[in-house]
């Protein structure tokens, strides 16, 4: 902190100069004095309604379009254009169970899909002991506050049970499992713990690597350079080895060798030697571990 020297208070490095300026010249005091808003004066808005400020009228219209735009309500369709909707998707074969949907880290493992990495545990589960299942893609119908909607359960197991691995339930989750029509085995957290404890020890905690396909169908493979460094699925080489196979002289020779080299002829005639200045050869010995002499 630095003191002023007209009235000893402290400022920053970067505030000492525009308090003198402002506060002791008669330039900054003008300008002050000349400010629209000042420190200390309240905004002729500040604490008033919309009411106060517009009027009932007007007020209640923009707080209508800020609340339609809120709740997605901007440009509302007519029951009709719905119904519309509605045939074309069902023509065109939209809707239903979608690979891939949801927030879980998803990905296939030995040829079965799995919606998230609680899935992939109960598959992983299963395959080692023997228990043979599907993934499910039959649908159910059921009624939802007036409304029908498609029911598909996580896995199917031979004797036709249908396995629903659930994260949290919701009052739309309870209605389509009370209708459900066959039987229906729902696995929480505590009916997955010994699922995760078994895979979590024999895998480990990240034991998602198992994916063969991500979700974004990406390869979890890693693609390696030549160099033994990870790369990006399209990259030829590493950071490194494209910046080393971009130099002029892309094998630099070894370190003791250009020494001995700048002893006895010197730095810019090693330089024309390796078709590089003298210039560079002083900085291809600094960045070695061995020091240049001078």
């Amino acid at each position: 902190m630095i003191k002023c020297v007209y009235c000893e208070k402290e400022f920053s490095n970067m505030g000492i100069g525009p308090h003198i300026w402002r506060k002791h010249t008669e330039k900054g005091k003008e300008f002050e004095s000349n400010r629209k808003f000042k420190k200390g004066i309240v905004t002729w808005n500040k604490g008033k309604t919309y009411d106060e400020l517009l009027g009932s009228d007007k007020s209640k219209l923009i707080k209508r379009k800020i609340s339609n735009k809120m709740i997605g309500k901007g440009h509302p369709c007519s029951d009709l254009t719905k119904q519309k909707l509605s045939l074309i998707a069902k023509k065109n074969g939209f809707g239903g169970y979608t690979k891939g949907g949801g927030i879980g880290k998803k990905g296939s493992y030995k040829g079965f899909w799995c919606d998230s990495s609680w899935e992939l545990a109960w598959v992983i589960y299963n395959l080692e002991h023997n228990i043979k299942f599907i993934r499910n893609e039959n649908s159910f119908d059921y009624i939802y506050k007036n409304k029908k909607y498609k029911y598909y359960p996580d896995f199917r197991l031979n004797d036709n049970t249908y396995v629903e691995i659930k994260g949290w339930m919701t009052n739309k989750s309870e209605e389509k499992i009370k209708q459900f029509p066959g039987k229906l085995v729902v696995l929480f957290q505590k009916e997955m713990n010994y699922i995760f404890e078994y895979v979590k020890n024999k895998y480990g905690k990240d034991f998602i690597k198992l994916y063969e396909t991500d979700g974004s169908k990406k390869r979890f493979n890693n693609k390696y350079c030549s160099c033994g460094n990870v790369i990006g699925k399209r990259a030829k080489r590493c950071k490194e080895c494209s910046i080393k196979n971009s130099r002029k002289v892309v094998e630099r020779p070894k370190k003791e060798l250009l020494l001995n080299d700048v002893k006895e002829i010197g730095y810019s005639a090693t330089g024309r030697k390796y078709g590089v200045s003298g210039n560079c050869i002083k900085k291809w010995l600094i960045n070695s571990p061995l020091k240049a002499k001078t």
